[in-house]
């Protein structure tokens, strides 16, 4: 085997200053939690574990990612001429010094004597284009299928002619056979011989290498429709017809999971690419400045755009209090329910998905069940329509309802444009469907933030917007870190998703964040009201009448008199001027709420710049006249007879009063109920009807109750959805009882939330005197004292030691490197807890009783040997019960066993840190951890 020249990092870090070890824990803070390193190899320990490096990774820019990628794809401990190899075409070595400098301060990387290392974490944690290393997709396979691909492969590069560079075969010593993890090394070193995989693929089939070559340059990646399994009798004539199983063969494919898919290893890849596993650095950073633009323009544009949105939320509302949309069975708005909803807001189908979702995420509209009674069984369904507080709402001002909705937009752990999306590979969820995004907030605000680094007066575009975050930290915004499932259809896509939600809402306008966008996004609310207030357009209260029945509105309107020409006229097209058009049907439709003619052409004369034309008065007169001559009630059933004595005895029947029988003629007369309703309440009063039609009792089922039965089951939802969430009062208005003063928040929904409590709480930032403080403790070993205490005492004062950031809560013993930590045995230096416990029993017991975690030193032939991060669960007297965070698993420790213990604070602040890695040797842990 090759013997690698591997340096660790601890013993890179003792060569650093404090400067650089503050430096390090300021570019990641994680390292410093829940409690200080005690030294340098803990923080060494820390900085290798995955969770901290893959918060790291998140941290890096695009060009240190892609030469963390390009570290990740070769060799262990490369030579920095190695590395320069690999970098693409036209990047020397020193072009890359910087990010190399960046990375090595991060402690991802660290440079020694012409070799470049990193952590055998960093290289698994590492994602790439590629597939994984062969040598964990190889661990499934046997001796035998390793010797077979060797074979193979060695045997057709023979038939090539090329033999020149390739690797002699593994060995044991003595002549001994291979060992698996020899055989694995000897495959790796012979895939990465120049030349030697595109030699393979040459010799076998084209579908073979082309199956190849694009597994290389796009998904590594591909499904199986059969199995990839090796058998030392041979291959059948069924498996060598797939390309997929030629590649199996001679290693350049493996399976992996459950033999559904198979992926391309990445030594495969990285040969297929020359050796180069990315194509570009992106060693320069784009530029965020595209053009200048007005701040007051750009502050009555982002206002226009915040008081359209806020409209078509209320008319949302409106058209959903009146018909409730139904859901899907499996939950969210199917496509049909959403065209209607966008024919009704005039909206088209993106924005019209946007406006639902951030509908919801406000608290503005809410999911009930409904339960009605069609015929003699309930039906339940669900349906979306307005919460119990958006009528009050829409009742507050535009500088109350914007910040309420923006501020909701922000918290939201949610994409509201990832809803219904078409992408290139499958359909997306449908709107309103559960969805969870842990990282939406935290990467919504990043965008917001860098559009805030523009100075006033300059503007961006979307393409160059997305361009600069995606380098500045690309990796957050991969698919597979957005909470989308297969992911999205480009890195930058949820980037164009934040800017056009930031837009709809106003929040953005022309490339620059608006004043009161700027000022929602520092969480200043009384600041956004006044922004806002002095960037709305005083709403107009008029518009133009023309003689071809339309109407012209030019700029804003006010929305009382929008409301009421909308419901006189239909839109007929938008843009710079909104055109309405006037017709029969909509001047019935105004009558028909409760309009007569007059007041119509009253209202219409007092808000026509230009009067009314003849032609449109003509129209609203004609319309008045005609309307009303024909009357139309509902009836049930019709009760007809031949005799009018008997007719009118059964309407007069006191038995049959529950019938409401109404007399339209001696021989006619009409019931509101149904007719197999009337039909039982008439036997029972002693009369003898029968069904129209037939002899037969129709028992209900006749085609016209059933008919009667389809048009009212819209009125049947409206009514139990109403029953179930009735509206709050729309006359709470601004400053009454319930509110917080001005702008509160009393009457307003409450923003939703897509898991309860699920919002992630960010590692905290340590600033830079705590970081200096912190490193100097570190390079000495004395961890939780500030510079300033050690040198008290060491002038011979009484020493104070500095509390710990994460101490618990009064009443409890602090923890392990705090100022006074809860140990034993028994250390004099500390001063006496009178309320701390005494002896290791007692110790034990209070850790189980408060679920502690402790660092227990378990003892080896009378020294004190392995350490174990343990978390209590049990306590008994001859046995502690718990599990070593360090690799998850169940432990069980005799007290007698125990040469040290000290307390390190709750299981709460500690089970969930991925702590340390674990360096124990195996057989010592066995022989001293006693029973599992």
């Amino acid at each position: 085997m090759t013997t690698r020249h591997h340096r660790r990092l601890v013993d890179h870090l003792r060569g650093w200053t404090c400067e650089q070890v503050a430096g390090l824990l300021r570019r990641r803070p994680d390292l410093a939690r829940p409690r200080p390193p005690a030294d340098l190899a803990e923080l060494a320990q820390r900085a290798q574990h995955k969770p901290s490096i893959d918060a790291a990774i998140a941290a890096v820019t695009l060009p240190e990612n892609r030469l963390l990628q390009v570290v990740a794809c070769c060799r262990a401990d490369l030579e920095v001429d190695e590395l320069a190899a690999a970098l693409p075409d036209g990047v020397a070595l020193p072009d890359v010094d910087g990010p190399l400098s960046a990375l090595e301060a991060a402690a991802l990387l660290w440079r020694h004597e012409g070799r470049i290392h990193c952590s055998p974490t960093l290289r698994q944690a590492m994602p790439t284009t590629l597939g994984p290393p062969i040598e964990l997709l190889l661990r499934d396979q046997t001796v035998e299928y390793l010797r077979a691909a060797l074979a193979l492969l060695r045997s057709e590069i023979g038939d090539a002619g090329d033999t020149g560079a390739v690797v002699p075969r593994a060995s044991g010593p003595g002549a001994r056979p291979s060992r698996k993890a020899e055989l694995v090394e000897e495959l790796s070193t012979l895939l990465a011989t120049p030349g030697l995989v595109g030699a393979v693929l040459a010799a076998g089939p084209e579908d073979g290498a082309a199956i190849a070559l694009a597994m290389a340059d796009g998904r590594p990646i591909v499904p199986l429709d059969h199995s990839l399994s090796f058998s030392g009798s041979g291959t059948s004539g069924y498996h060598r017809r797939f390309a997929t199983y030629r590649l199996f063969e001679r290693a350049l494919l493996l399976p992996v999971g459950d033999g559904r898919a198979a992926v391309q290893p990445r030594e495969v890849g990285l040969a297929l690419r020359g050796g180069r596993p990315v194509d570009d650095l992106a060693l320069d950073e784009p530029v965020l400045a595209a053009a200048p633009v007005s701040p007051v323009e750009v502050d009555a544009r982002a206002a226009a755009r915040a008081v359209q949105a806020l409209d078509h939320l209320s008319d949302l509302i409106e058209h959903w209090e009146q018909a409730p949309a139904r859901t899907l069975k499996s939950g969210g708005l199917g496509a049909t329910v959403m065209k209607q909803t966008a024919a009704a807001l005039e909206t088209d189908a993106d924005e019209t998905i946007r406006l639902v979702e951030l509908a919801h995420l406000a608290g503005l509209i809410e999911v009930a069940n409904v339960a009605r009674k069609e015929r003699r069984s309930y039906v339940h369904e669900a349906f979306v329509g307005p919460s119990p507080t958006a009528a009050a709402w829409a009742g507050r001002p535009v500088t109350e309802r914007w910040p309420q909705l923006a501020t909701a937009w922000l918290r939201a752990e949610h994409w509201p444009s990832a809803s219904g999306r078409k992408g290139s590979e499958a359909k997306g969820p449908p709107v309103l469907s559960s969805q969870y995004a842990a990282t939406a907030p935290d990467l919504r605000r990043r965008v917001l933030q860098t559009l805030a680094t523009l100075e006033t007066g300059t503007a961006t575009t979307p393409a160059r917007l997305a361009s600069v975050v995606y380098w500045q930290c690309p990796q957050p915004w991969l698919g597979h870190d957005l909470g989308l499932g297969r992911g999205a259809d480009r890195p930058t896509t949820a980037i164009d998703w934040v800017y056009a939600e930031a837009e709809l809402l106003g929040v953005v306008a022309d490339g620059a964040l608006s004043s009161f966008g700027r000022a929602v996004l520092a969480g200043e609310r009384r600041q956004t009201e006044e922004a806002l207030a002095g960037a709305l357009p005083e709403p107009g209260t008029t518009f133009t009448l023309q003689a071809d029945l339309t109407a012209t509105v030019v700029g804003a309107l006010d929305r009382s008199v929008l409301a009421e020409l909308r419901l006189l006229a239909d839109v007929e097209s938008t843009g710079a001027a909104t055109t309405l058009r006037f017709s029969d049907a909509t001047v019935r439709r105004a009558l028909d709420a409760g309009r007569d003619g007059d007041a119509v052409l009253a209202f219409l004369e007092d808000h026509a710049t230009k009067g009314v034309p003849k032609p449109l008065a003509y129209l609203v007169a004609d319309v008045a006249r005609r309307y009303g001559n024909l009357q139309v009630g509902s009836v049930g059933s019709v009760l007809t007879s031949v005799d009018p004595a008997v007719l009118a005895d059964a309407c007069s029947h006191r038995r049959t009063r529950k019938l409401a029988l109404r007399l339209l003629a001696p021989t006619v007369a009409v019931s509101p109920y149904p007719g197999a309703k009337v039909l039982r309440g008439l036997r029972d009063a002693g009369f003898l009807p029968t069904v129209e039609g037939g002899g037969a009792d129709a028992g209900g089922n006749d085609e016209l109750d059933r008919a009667r039965a389809l048009d009212s089951a819209m009125l049947a939802v409206h009514e139990a959805f109403h029953r179930t969430h009735p509206r709050g009062d729309a006359g709470g208005g601004v400053g009454g009882a319930g509110t917080d003063g001005p702008g509160g928040d009393g009457d307003l929904p409450e923003p939703y939330r897509c898991r309860a409590g699920s919002h992630r709480r960010p590692t905290p930032s340590v600033d830079a005197d705590t970081a200096a403080a912190l490193a100097e403790a570190i390079l000495v070993g004395r961890p939780g004292e500030a510079p300033s205490a050690r040198d008290a005492g060491a002038a011979g004062a009484s020493p104070t030691p500095a509390p710990h950031p994460g101490g618990g809560p009064a009443g409890e013993p602090a923890r392990g490197s705090a100022g006074r930590p809860l140990a034993f045995p028994h250390d004099p230096a500390v001063e006496d807890d009178d309320e701390a416990p005494e002896g290791l029993d007692e110790l034990l017991e209070w850790a189980c009783e408060h679920r502690r975690v402790l660092g227990i030193r378990v003892r080896d032939a009378g020294d004190l040997g392995e350490q174990i991060l343990f978390a209590v669960t049990g306590w008994k007297p001859d046995l502690l019960l718990g599990t070593d965070l360090a690799d998850g698993a169940a432990v069980a420790i005799r007290p007698r066993d125990i040469g040290a213990v000290i307390d390190l604070g709750p299981v709460e602040d500690l089970g969930n840190v991925a702590f340390l890695g674990d360096t124990r040797s195996r057989p010592h842990r066995r022989s001293t951890r006693g029973h599992r």
